[in-house]
């Protein structure tokens, strides 16, 4: 096994230190479609913590206007991971899918979300719906700030949209409060490798395997663990969000593939 390529920056997001792959100076747009993705991750870690900063002060200040509610959108895509969501899939199609071939099905995400997807219990806001591939959404909000201002949104929702944006919306809001060459899938991407450090920083703090069955064994459980999150499959996870980079330069840590 080749060695593992060492992270090119760290930045910091809510106390902690995150270390990654992409390339702050590099360019957002690239043949390399994945190398373009992780230099966005990159820069959006960059700017993370102030990101979420001035995200929360829209909110705070203009919750009743479209940047209010797109901001809003974007604290629940960078933290929990939610996709952003589609018009189309929410008015509804026919599927094609064995399960419910034939049917008439609608799908949401985050800008299409509907009021009867919203519950709150105790301190928590649940999320509950039929995403993309019609999958079953679960997604338990524990963050103060998305709780309480996503009961406000609800209380004040003009329809059953609980957002009431849109994604064209959503387009136009990244790309004047982060960057031109940004998209909303980005806030899931930085979510999603940020979940899965978070799980190799507890891995790295146990006694390493003795065998690479068992190194595979890991990668695997963080896999799994960013799949939950974003509500996918595992394979989609590695394949679309993670940055491998790093699951490569986890398993050197764990393993000595020198011998």
């Amino acid at each position: 096994m080749d060695e593992a390529e060492e992270p090119q920056v760290h930045f910091n997001y809510r106390g902690n230190e995150y270390p990654s792959w992409g390339n702050l100076s590099g360019r957002y747009r690239t043949s390399d479609y994945d190398q373009g993705k992780f230099n966005r991750y990159a820069k959006i870690g960059d700017m993370a913590d102030q990101l979420e900063s001035s995200f929360q002060h829209i909110v705070e200040t203009n919750a009743g206007s479209v940047d209010g509610r797109c901001a809003y959108a974007a604290l629940l895509m960078m933290n929990y991971g939610v996709r952003i969501g589609n018009e189309d899939s929410a008015e509804g199609y026919v599927s094609s899918m064995k399960q419910s071939k034939g049917q008439m099905v609608q799908t949401y995400g985050t800008t299409t979300l509907c009021n009867k997807h919203i519950s709150f219990e105790g301190n928590k806001m649940d999320l509950h719906f039929l995403g993309k591939e019609q999958v079953e959404n679960y997604v338990s909000i524990d963050d103060p700030f998305l709780v309480k201002h996503g009961h406000r949104f609800l209380r004040n929702a003009p329809d059953e949209r609980w957002l009431g944006i849109d994604y064209d919306m959503m387009f136009d809001f990244v790309k004047r409060n982060v960057g031109q060459g940004f998209v909303p899938k980005d806030f899931r991407t930085f979510c999603a490798n940020v979940t899965a450090w978070n799980v190799i920083k507890e891995k790295l703090d146990t006694p390493k395997p003795g065998m690479k069955s068992e190194v595979n064994a890991e990668v695997a459980d963080i896999v799994e663990v960013v799949s939950a999150r974003l509500n996918n499959t595992p394979g989609i996870a590695k394949r679309n969000y993670i940055d491998n980079r790093m699951l490569d330069w986890f398993k050197h840590q764990r393993f000595d593939y020198s011998e």
